[in-house]
């Protein structure tokens, strides 16, 4: 029987590599699972926001938010906040 790499990533301390699109470039994908095996391991500074409160933030700091909202893809769904700042 032959072992995956999804089943060695339960020992290994490496990002589970079926989580990066297939359509990225093998040198991309490199550095993706580098970036998200650091990641994984640093969660000191990791400090998750609520999307109201980033917007918040942004309006605080003279922009003009136009979207704060979550936006699906076929990669997932994720958190985004448009602002404009004029000078």
């Amino acid at each position: 029987m032959k072992a995956r790499l999804g089943v060695l990533t339960r020992f290994l301390p490496i990002v589970d590599l079926r989580k990066i699109p297939s359509t990225v470039d093998k040198q991309k994908r490199r550095e993706w699972a580098i970036l998200d095996t650091f990641d994984m391991f640093s969660p000191e500074y990791d400090n998750p926001q609520r999307i109201e409160d980033v917007a918040a933030m942004f309006e605080r700091n003279g922009a003009k938010v136009t979207f704060a909202g979550f936006v699906k893809s076929s990669a997932g769904t994720s958190a985004v906040v448009r602002a404009i700042r004029e000078n």
